[in-house]
Order: C-alpha cells, then structure tokens, then sequence
C-alpha cells in the first residue's frame, strides 16, 4: 500500500511518517507546507472505502484528519501555509476550491460551470507570490479536448487561459 516518506535530498535517512498499522491505508499526492513543518495527503481507506485530507507533521508524530475532504484531492499549500487550492467534486464536475487547512470556509474558484459543458479544472499551484493560482482546464463535454493551463487570482478572479491550445 502507498505510504508517504521523507528522506534527504541524496536518498539517505528514509522515514515512514504515515505508518499504517492496518495496513488498510493508501497514501498518495504528498504536499509540503511552505515553512517544511508539516504534509498534506490524500489516504484512502480500503477498510472503510474513504478517502480524506490529512495533515501529518513533518516528524510523523501524530496527524490529523481533516473534515469535510472526501471529494477533495491534489492538495496545493498557500504561501503563508493557512489554506489548501484542492481539486474537488463537492459540485459535480472537477473545480478548484481554496478551503481553510482545517476543511472550512470552502470557495469554488472555477464554478459554477455552464449548463450542458463539463470541464475538468485539476491541478492547482500557488504562485511564489501567493497571489495567483495556476490549473489545468479540460473541456470533457460536449467534446473532449486537450487541456489548457490557465492562471486566476487567488480569490478566482481574472481568470486567463496562458497555453491556448487548438481544437482538435
């Protein structure tokens, strides 16, 4: 089952810091908090068929769950290290919502999407600054399409298509 390790730059010094004691776990899309203090991961349980956000210090002593993330994956920090950009199907189709790192206050950046068109919006990234996000765009219906990588402020505004890739 997938486990989360951190290890030094030249592969030495490996640590589990997600043991499993069920072995039921599988964890997977390991984030870095900025200050290096702490992970976010996504864990599926196939004991329990769950999946949640977790936050796990970096020593891998002790962790915390956090609430209301079992449609939320592809964890991205921001800069100051109080919110998560997550990829998320809260309303239906992929969006990136931004969410406090305790799972409240969630925002949907990229939604509501247009009746009658399903976009994938997946993979967040904050930029140094902190002020904008980065994020693939793939229009599934009613064709589906190449993705784009588009750029938006952090709170979802001026939203702009960088790549511009052409209609097959």
């Amino acid at each position: 089952r997938g486990q989360i390790f951190v290890m030094n730059a030249d592969g030495t010094n490996q640590r589990n810091v997600s043991a499993d004691p069920t072995g039921n776990w599988y964890d997977y899309q390991p984030e870095w908090s900025p200050d290096g203090s702490r992970i976010v991961f996504k864990q599926y349980d196939y004991g329990e068929t769950e999946e949640h956000l977790f936050i796990i210090p970096a020593n891998g002593h002790g962790y915390s769950v956090i609430p209301r993330t079992e449609d939320d994956y592809d964890p991205a920090w921001s800069r100051d290290g109080t919110r998560l950009a997550v990829q998320s199907i809260r309303d239906g189709p992929e969006d990136i919502f931004l969410l406090d790192i305790d799972g409240s206050n969630p925002v949907n950046l990229t939604g509501p999407q247009v009746a009658g068109t399903w976009v994938t919006h997946g993979n967040p990234d904050w930029s140094p600054d902190g002020n904008s996000i980065a994020y693939s765009a793939n229009p599934q219906e009613p064709v589906d399409e190449l993705s784009d990588i588009w750029v938006m402020g952090a709170d979802g505004s001026g939203k702009t298509n960088v790549t511009n890739t052409p209609a097959a």
